[in-house]
């Protein structure tokens, strides 16, 4: 009789911390399934490509197409998912503003549209 008085009074004097308990409960359970989720799907990844003169982006090994290869190989060896690439030809890199590859690159990783960005 008197442990069924004190769960009784338990309950009627205090509702608030099991509620919230459960409450707890259940966004730590949420949490969980969001993570898990999280880790199953792969990394979007997106390239960032760029080079300076126009000299350089004619020369083989500095070239936008041989810096996006290396970095697809990069990503098809992690599993990762290739979500795109931006590029800037001939741009000198302290002239942010008109890096419009740089721009949208920016842009995408406000809106939260990939999870890394690959470059060589």
């Amino acid at each position: 009789m008197q442990n069924e008085l004190n769960k009784t009074e338990y309950s009627a004097i205090s509702p608030v911390p099991l509620s919230t308990d459960l409450l707890l409960s259940s966004m730590h359970i949420m949490q969980r399934k969001k993570a898990q989720k999280k880790a199953e799907r792969p990394f979007r990844a997106v390239i960032y490509a760029r080079v300076s003169t126009k000299q350089q982006a004619d020369e083989d090994k500095s070239s936008i197409p041989a810096q996006i290869e290396k970095c697809r190989a990069v990503i098809d060896t992690k599993a990762w998912e290739f979500i795109g690439e931006y590029r800037d030809e001939g741009i000198s890199g302290h002239l942010t503003i008109e890096r419009h590859g740089l721009q949208e690159m920016l842009r995408d990783a406000r809106l939260k549209k990939f999870d890394l960005l690959v470059v060589k």
